[in-house]
């Protein structure tokens, strides 16, 4: 399948964010802080660009490992085991692109307070339009399929090295992200990862790695 590219929309709101920065509910942060959330999602409104591409491939498994169609192999037991239902692969890439990076860094600056409060608010939009990318992906699959959580190197045992094998299948030249020596994407608030696409019902049981982790504190835990 070729690369598809969209723009996905931005739907944030100030809860998400607020869970970012620790958890607060909006009844009981000072109306300082409420006003420079609604200051922080009128910069993200005005100066994000959300842009994503995809790319839907075969999937196999080789002596139990993950291959795609070229031969790459993605080298994680987690991951093996998420997409062992799953015959086909969505690799991703996402950015909201680097005007709302130039803004947190010179905010920081001056305003680290304000400055927490938007790299937050960054985040939660970069996510917004990965959820938006997935929605994408579910529409373009057959109705008696499904999708896995995603997952992007660094989660679990994926480890973040392998962010170089999405970033050699995935034209990320088109949405100007490009990988630092450290292996950390530019602008910083862009979001790499895989979704599993399988039958429906095989899905239930794997397509959630936090199901079956003991590591119940984990802030990324998803269920």
């Amino acid at each position: 399948m070729n690369t598809i590219e969209i723009q996905p929309p931005l739907l944030i709101s100030k809860d998400p964010i607020l869970k970012k920065l620790g958890g607060r509910r909006q009844s009981r942060i000072s109306a300082r802080t409420k006003s420079e959330l609604d200051r922080a999602l009128d910069i993200i409104h005005h100066h994000a660009e959300p842009r994503a591409i995809f790319k839907i491939l075969p999937l196999k498994r080789v002596n139990g490992v993950i291959q795609l169609n070229d031969g790459t192999r993605l080298k994680s037991r987690n991951l093996s085991r998420i997409l062992k239902p799953c015959r086909k692969i969505a690799l991703f890439l996402a950015t909201i692109g680097d005007g709302v990076d130039q803004i947190i860094h010179r905010v920081m600056k001056k305003e680290p307070h304000f400055g927490l409060i938007l790299d937050a608010a960054a985040s939660v939009a970069v996510e917004s339009s990965v959820g938006s990318l997935a929605d994408t992906i579910e529409a373009e699959i057959d109705g008696d399929e499904g999708t896995t959580l995603r997952y992007s190197p660094g989660y679990c045992d994926w480890p973040l090295k392998e962010q170089l094998k999405l970033f050699r299948l995935l034209p990320a030249e088109k949405l100007d992200v490009s990988l630092s020596p450290e292996l950390f994407m530019q602008p910083r608030k862009s979001v790499s990862g895989v979704i599993g696409i399988g039958k429906k019902n095989a899905l239930k049981l794997n397509g959630n790695a936090c199901l079956n982790c003991t590591n119940v504190t984990c802030k990324y835990r998803r269920t």
